[in-house]
């Protein structure tokens, strides 16, 4: 039932922490912190986003979403209810998911691009010179 959601979501989310990773490395006084939710964090701070805790949170759900279907689709951590533009992404410890849906995934991934192109458009990323790949 969850393989292509959950081979899609582990891909694109993969390939979103190490872009955050990367380009945190490559600003000077920076470092990445190896988990997604501090050095997602750590850049969106860096980057002086307006409402940095909700855009946050919304990078976050993907990778909620990955980690539960991780875990035979079930939730391990605290319990929340995030809003996106009308549409709920409910986390409940210690049961199943139903936010992970194609569209659940399409929708959150949408909403979370919008705030990397903000973050990577930024003057303080605009100003790298080079970001390594590794």
């Amino acid at each position: 039932m969850y393989n292509a959601p959950i081979a899609f979501v582990t891909v694109v989310q993969f390939a979103l922490e190490n872009c955050i990773e990367r380009v945190l490395d490559a600003i000077p006084g920076e470092k990445a912190f190896g988990r997604f939710s501090t050095s997602s964090r750590r850049l969106i701070e860096v980057t002086n986003l307006a409402d940095p805790d909700t855009k946050h949170t919304i990078l976050m759900v993907p990778a909620w979403i990955r980690n539960s279907l991780h875990a035979g689709g079930i939730h391990s951590h605290e319990s929340k209810t995030i809003e996106i533009d009308g549409a709920q992404y409910v986390f409940e410890r210690g049961k199943r998911v139903a936010c992970a849906s194609w569209s659940h995934l399409i929708h959150a991934f949408d909403h979370g691009l919008d705030i990397y192109g903000e973050m990577l458009c930024s003057p303080k990323v605009k100003m790298i010179p080079r970001i390594p790949a590794e």
